[in-house]
């Protein structure tokens, strides 16, 4: 959505443009399509309970990926001021979807209570830290690492990167503790 308030900023004669936007509109409405064919799914395995701290911790990180995806989107100005790198306003609400994406959906998956339903998601979760790291490092020249935002950047990716492999490793080690 928020790519139709910079249509000025976007060259339709170039193909990647019109792949940004054939995608973005298929993901959001596959997205929708999943939701709803799934809407009244109850999870009707025999899982034993996951620990609470699973659950707090993907409640914490629901509530603060959600509240930075909120001032990337509404505070675009200052938290540019903010960012550990160089961005542009339209990018920085860009860069809000993926945040809120992210946020919604550990506050959906803080209220599951079996392994079951947060295997997927919390692998992804991992993928996507580890992703995030490996890009960073790679064009690490952008970030100044004297700036508190970079540390902040680089230590949230790898607590959730360590968070995230000790929920998989303790499925995987004692999956009837941990389901």
């Amino acid at each position: 959505m928020i790519s139709l308030f910079y249509l000025s900023e976007f060259d339709f004669s170039r193909v990647p443009v019109w792949f940004w936007f054939g995608a973005y509109i298929a993901y959001t409405l596959i997205g929708f399509w999943y939701a709803w064919i799934n809407r009244n799914t109850r999870n009707q395995a025999t899982d034993s309970s996951l620990p609470s701290w699973i659950q707090t911790t993907l409640l914490i990180q629901g509530m603060l990926l959600t509240f930075i995806a909120l001032a990337l989107l509404l505070a675009p100005d200052f938290m540019r001021t903010i960012w550990p790198w160089k961005v542009t306003r339209m990018l920085i609400q860009i860069y809000s979807g993926p945040f809120l994406s992210f946020g919604i959906g550990s506050l959906l998956l803080s209220r599951q209570r079996t392994w079951s339903a947060l295997r997927i998601v919390v692998s992804g979760f991992f993928a996507l830290a580890l992703g995030v790291l490996i890009a960073s490092t790679i064009h690490r020249s952008l970030f100044s690492f004297a700036s508190p935002a970079t540390w902040i950047w680089f230590g949230g990716f790898t607590l959730v990167l360590v968070l995230h492999a000790l929920m998989m490793f303790l499925n995987r080690t004692n999956p009837g503790a941990t389901q």
